[in-house]
């Protein structure tokens, strides 16, 4: 039986993908608590909010807003994930997020996958959105 705590946590995380216009899963394992602040700071600056959630409530606030999940999307819901909520622009805090991995020295975080416009967006298309010109 699910307990209260998990149920508020589920409605919060549905409310904030209703409101968001994209969903990205990275990997931010070997972060430090610095990096991990700083890396805040930069997506809530490009609009976005980063939060750490659990990945089997996730996964049920996801369900009950898109329905069954793609396998290749579920896949990486596992291990340590940050998810990444666009607000009104759904690609200047995913620009943020890569432009910080590629100048962290551990290359992370590690983008796994996204969601856009109630799509299941490949690794490969999450990479060209962030490559896009602004």
């Amino acid at each position: 039986m699910p307990n209260a705590k998990n149920i508020q946590s589920v409605t919060d995380l549905s409310a904030q993908i209703e409101s968001s216009s994209a969903v990205y899963l990275a990997d931010y394992a070997g972060l430090t608590g610095s990096e991990q602040v700083e890396l805040r700071s930069l997506i809530t600056n490009a609009g976005g909010e980063l939060k750490i959630t659990k990945n089997r409530l996730l996964a049920i606030a996801l369900t009950n807003k898109f329905g069954e999940l793609d396998s290749s999307f579920k896949t990486a819901l596992t291990g340590p994930n940050i998810t990444l909520f666009a607000n009104d622009d759904a690609v200047a805090p995913l620009k943020a997020l890569v432009e910080f991995a590629k100048k962290n020295e551990t290359k992370k975080p590690e983008i796994k996958a996204g969601l856009l416009d109630n799509k299941t967006l490949s690794l490969a298309e999450v990479k060209h959105l962030a490559s896009l010109p602004s």
